[in-house]
């Protein structure tokens, strides 16, 4: 649960470029879930920014079933026509 509240203080990290935010000491790792987490929110917002992200060259290599968040599932990430291709 507290990994939980975690990711969900780093989701306004995913206002700024990815590369500005691993610049500033974050490791791309280590933000993997936050993208993941925000790509199932249910409002625009999150999603939105998750996407310009992956868009941008985002290196997402982590194993997202281990992810806690509620929705997001392999098969669903694969559904999207960009965003499958994304994941390395």
């Amino acid at each position: 649960m507290q990994q939980d509240a975690s990711i969900i203080r780093q989701l306004p990290l995913l206002e700024r470029p990815w590369r500005a935010v691993v610049a500033d000491g974050f490791e791309a790792g280590r933000l993997a879930p936050v993208v993941v987490v925000a790509l199932d929110c249910p409002a625009n917002h999150w999603p939105h920014h998750a996407l310009s992200w992956l868009e941008d060259g985002f290196p997402i290599s982590a194993d997202i079933d281990d992810v806690p968040c509620g929705g997001v599932t392999r098969e669903r990430f694969d559904e999207g026509p960009d965003v499958g291709r994304a994941i390395v």
